[in-house]
């Protein structure tokens, strides 16, 4: 039996949907899929792949099972109700579920080949979080008590500012482009730092006021150090 596919882009954007059309169940698309702005509360009918962007952002979604298991461009799903990622593809390009209501990243992509964007969710850890993240990792405006869980290399920046957290341990230990923990009013050690930072270190607005050599101390920072 052929697949059945549809050559092109889907885009039903605004059009006050409650749910997907069922002829979409199970097709493969071409191009982009965008379904943003409307009323959907399941993926159900869903199409399985989707070669290019995936786009379900401002909707209802309470879960992303039942939708594609194929994305091979970016994945929106920001600004739902999601409370954890479960039935999200394991790979994207960029993946961004800010704006929800998460409590975990379980169920999450294991491979992000651009940026993960979780901000402004429920996250006290980063468990789930992606095992490859090659652009910038954001999980500031959490109510993040650990970093537990955290992808161990970015590729890009990593920013986990304007949370709880009173220790960097379980963060990640290399970070290609920059490193932020500003505005941590809990943070009063800075054990659990990167090794290695290739851009700038940002550690300002803190319950203790860092110096550059205390920073340097615990890791190589190859741009500048603000504190």
């Amino acid at each position: 039996m052929s697949k059945k596919i549809i050559k092109g882009n889907v885009q039903l954007n605004y059009m006050h949907l409650t749910a997907l059309p069922d002829f979409l169940k199970g097709l493969e698309v071409s191009g982009f899929f965008k379904c943003g702005n409307n009323l959907l509360r399941t993926l159900e009918n869903s199409p399985s792949v989707v070669e290019k962007a995936f786009e379900v952002n401002d909707n209802k979604l309470i879960t992303l099972e039942g939708g594609p298991t194929i994305v091979r461009g970016d994945y929106h799903c920001e600004d739902n109700k999601l409370k954890n990622l479960k039935g999200a593809p394991s790979f994207a390009g960029y993946f961004y579920c800010d704006n929800n209501q998460l409590e975990s990243l379980e169920g999450g992509p294991l491979e992000v080949e651009n940026a993960f964007n979780c901000i402004n969710n429920q996250l006290q850890t980063l468990k789930g979080s992606p095992k490859y993240v090659g652009g910038d990792f954001l999980c500031f405006g959490n109510p993040l008590v650990s970093l537990e869980g955290c992808t161990k290399h970015i590729k890009g920046g990593f920013d986990c500012g304007h949370t709880n957290l009173q220790t960097l341990e379980g963060g990640p230990q290399e970070v290609d482009g920059y490193f932020n923990c500003h505005a941590l009013t809990n943070l009063t050690s800075l054990k659990g730092a990167p090794k290695y930072v290739g851009g700038d270190f940002y550690c300002r607005h803190n319950a203790v006021k860092f110096t550059e050599e205390q920073v340097r101390a615990v890791c190589q920072v190859d741009g500048l150090v603000y504190v």
